[in-house]
């Protein structure tokens, strides 16, 4: 038994304790005991329609597009009167992605500088287009957060920080249909999250680094229990 745990799981800790299994380990298990087992995962007995993916193509005006490759180039970037700098590479990625989805924060304590409005514009053009069905509206930044409201109004939201209570609050009016749009951050809104009755539209306002938060997100959705012919995922 010693030799099995720690040929497939990792304890860390403390303060607290976890056990977790090793990558690749959970399939040798299953083929170790596969005569004498039978593993049924929910895609093999819940019937689901398969998603239907759409991606949405925004442009750069060609003054903003030179702005950017100068800034992928030279890592700092002028703006308003301001120098934003990037140290390395992993902080180059992340001021170019903010870049893309609007704006750039410009220090540590949250202040950031408008860039564009392309992904305003185009989730208020996908909410006239959706003519009031509910859109579930993956975030990445707490700037979209106010960059949205300011253009949108008051926009229920589910990000890290939002108590428990506003939070389950903001599930149950969702699944009752009383929100055409409902921002989230896939970390706050991830697994065991049901959400199927409330709507089949996601609108990905900016995509995650990680598969899993992009796969777990799409299935609050796309769920035993969703009323629609199928799950909408918009890029």
């Amino acid at each position: 038994p010693s030799r099995f745990l720690s040929d497939n799981f990792i304890a860390t800790g403390p303060p607290r304790y976890k056990i977790s299994i090793v990558n690749g380990a959970r399939e040798k298990i299953h083929n170790k005991i596969k005569d004498i087992s039978y593993y049924l995962k929910a895609s093999d007995y819940i019937n689901m329609p398969e998603y239907i993916h759409n991606e949405i193509k925004l442009r750069l005006p060609d003054r903003l597009f030179k702005v950017y490759k100068k800034f992928e180039r030279e890592f700092v970037l002028k703006i308003r009167g301001m120098d934003v700098s990037a140290f390395n590479k992993a902080a180059l990625s992340m001021k170019l992605r903010q870049f893309m989805q609007g704006a750039i924060y410009t220090d540590k304590k949250g202040n950031f500088q408008l860039v564009h409005q392309l992904k305003v514009q185009a989730l208020k053009e996908m909410l006239e287009i959706a003519s009031g069905h509910p859109i579930l509206c993956p975030i990445q930044f707490k700037f979209e957060v106010d960059m949205i409201t300011k253009a949108l109004g008051n926009v229920p939201t589910i990000v890290g920080g939002v108590n428990q209570r506003v939070r389950m609050g903001h599930f149950k009016n969702w699944n009752n249909g009383k929100y055409p749009l409902m921002l989230c951050h896939p970390k706050s809104i991830g697994h065991g999250t049901n959400l199927q009755t409330g709507g089949n539209i996601v609108l990905w306002y900016g995509l995650p680094w990680s598969w899993e938060q992009y796969f777990q997100l799409n299935g609050r959705l796309n769920r035993q229990g969703q009323l629609m012919k199928g799950v909408i995922i918009h890029h």
